[in-house]
Formats: C-alpha cells, structure tokens, sequence
C-alpha cells in the first residue's frame, strides 16, 4: 500500500487468503477508484471492458498482452497480476508510506507505521498496512520449510537464474534475491499450473531487472522457460529481455 499527501492511494489484495495466487489491485487517485481482478478492470465500481480509459486523474491502458499501466500526475504502475511495478517521481518525496517505503532517500525508515512509529519487526509493519483488519495472517515460517517435498523441486528450478542463460547478467544484477524469492513462490503452492506461473514471474522479473541495467538475456531460447512460458505472456520485450 502507498499513501500520499498527492491523492494516490495503492493497496494490492491476495482474495484466496489462504496462497499467493493472482492478485487484485486497488488505486485510488482523490475521487477516481481504480480495480483490477483477473484482468477485469473496474471504474468507479462499474466494469471497464473497454480500454484505454482515460480522465484528468489517471489514464488506464493495456501495456502488452499480460500487463496493463495506469499513469498520472507523478505515477506509473505496471500490473499483471502479479508482479507489480510502481515508478514514483520525486512530487512524492517524503510523501510516501507503507509497502513500498518512506521515499525519503532514509532506508533506516521505510517500516514507518500508520503511527508514524518506526516498526522493527517485519510481521508486525506488514500487518499495520491490512486493508482488510478480518484477514487472517498467513504463517511466516518459511514454506520451503513447511512443504519439505516441494524444497528439492523448487531449488532445482529456480537454480536456472544462476545458469550460464544469465551469467553475462549475473556480476551485475546479484540473482541470489531473485532465486530466494522463486524458491519461497514455489514452495508456497503445489498446484503445477502456479507453479509455472511463478517460474516464468521470477525468471521475467530477474530478465527485466538485466534489461534495465542494459543486458539482453536470450532467455526465451532455453527450452526449460519455452516449455512452461508462454511467449504471449513472458515476450521479449515484456520480460525484459
């Protein structure tokens, strides 16, 4: 969740309470509700098929076929579905809070709470930004842990991010960060279809990280991504590489 003295409110909600599925994402910019469930984006409450849509506040428009952006005054948000990137310019210095930090260049402060207390545990910061106060918090054990025989699995896979596919990349962009979070995805689910899901995320996730800091991973090549990724989802240019 982000909450701004501009009038730009974003919170992202898990509706199965009990996985890390799809998301739905809520943004709020002063009068106008932004609400996206399953693709299905949502207007001031009424259904939205057709896009762009667009009004003084923000303008909401299908980027590619997985992702879509909402753009204002300072913002940019990429969604879909589960990934979310948000891209805030400096009218939000010191204007931010909750998820995505304080923005105030000070990282000693990002787990500032409602109370404007500076919060030292992690469970207890993130559940201060609830946006539902009935939703019952998930265990923080570690789920590789908790799903022993998902752990062998999970560890095989995502060791693919440490691959020669992304060794010109790897001295870089640190993989480690990306592979602990494919392997916690991974580990969290035992249904395959999520399973690739996540995969084909982390391994995005990490390509477009490359591509950011100009390295082109050929990774859509590797048979192991081409067997579980589908191109319409996970492109070139979407991906990141």
């Amino acid at each position: 969740e982000i909450r701004a003295a501009t009038g730009l409110n974003i919170a992202m909600a898990n509706p199965d309470k009990t996985s890390s599925n799809y998301k739905e994402l809520t943004v709020k910019v002063n009068q106008t509700y932004v609400y996206i469930q399953d693709k299905n984006v949502y207007i001031n409450g009424q259904v939205h098929p057709v896009l762009p849509f667009k009004n003084d506040l923000i303008t909401v428009q299908r980027e590619t076929s997985a992702f879509l952006v909402l753009l204002g005054r300072g913002f940019n948000i990429q969604f879909d579905g589960i990934r979310i990137y948000i891209r805030l310019d400096p009218i939000f210095v010191n204007n931010t809070r909750g998820l995505c930090g304080t923005y105030d260049y000070n990282s000693q402060n990002d787990f500032l709470t409602h109370i404007s207390i500076v919060e030292t545990n992690i469970k207890t910061f993130v559940d201060d930004y609830k946006t539902d106060i009935a939703c019952i918090t998930p265990s923080y054990g570690h789920p590789c842990q908790q799903n022993i025989a998902n752990e062998k699995p999970a560890q095989d896979k995502c060791a693919l991010l440490k691959s020669d596919l992304f060794a010109s990349c790897a001295s870089t962009v640190n993989p480690s960060q990306f592979v602990a979070n494919c392997e916690f995805d991974l580990c969290s689910n035992t249904n395959a279809h999520f399973q690739n899901v996540y995969f084909c995320s982390a391994v995005a996730a990490y390509a477009r990280e490359c591509q950011l800091a100009n390295i082109t991973t050929n990774w859509l090549s590797d048979a192991r991504i081409q067997s579980v990724c589908r191109n319409a989802q996970y492109g070139q240019c979407l991906g990141g590489a």
